[in-house]
């Protein structure tokens, strides 16, 4: 039997405007943390920038063209196997059905390396995004079974328009 552990993070340094939202994972077979401390091996993706601009979480960016580089520094702590981007579309949209969809996702975008390029026709102009980067030890749960285990922690970004 298998369990997945999550532990959430909100941080914010007295005095400063750093600010952190996350969200640090980790998941096993249960009889592998019976009794034991939970420990997360792997930290949080650094450095987050979207066209050359820092996108810190309480950052707003404008002018980023539609089709921007996103690019980050490697987790300080653990060493991830794969990344995954996931870009939030945060303008409202109002349905077929009439009811509105607040929040998103337009694109995930899966790699090794530590930027990628947002494709033409994903984002457009007018409209608000804000992105999520996991960093994580095996295939981010792509092919998740009850025999896989890993960590993964995933680091939200500020907002931006093309």
């Amino acid at each position: 039997m298998s369990t997945r552990h999550r532990e959430q993070h909100a941080s914010r340094r007295a005095g400063a405007t750093d600010v952190v939202y996350a969200l640090l994972n980790t998941w096993g077979r249960a009889e592998d943390y019976d009794g034991q401390p939970l420990t997360l091996g792997i930290g949080l993706v650094q450095g987050l920038s979207v066209g050359g601009v820092a996108l810190p979480l309480d950052a707003q960016v404008e002018a980023t063209g539609t089709t921007p580089v996103v690019s980050w520094t490697a987790p300080a702590a653990g060493t991830p196997a794969t990344y995954r981007v996931r870009i939030q579309c945060l303008t409202d949209e109002v349905t077929q059905s009439g009811s509105t969809q607040a929040s998103r996702t337009v694109a995930t975008l899966v790699t090794t390396g530590t930027s990628v390029t947002i494709p033409e026709g994903t984002l457009e102009a007018g409209q608000w995004y804000a992105l999520a980067i996991d960093a994580s030890t095996d295939d981010l749960g792509l092919g998740w079974s009850q025999e896989s285990a890993g960590v993964a922690s995933t680091m939200w970004s500020g907002v931006f328009t093309p």
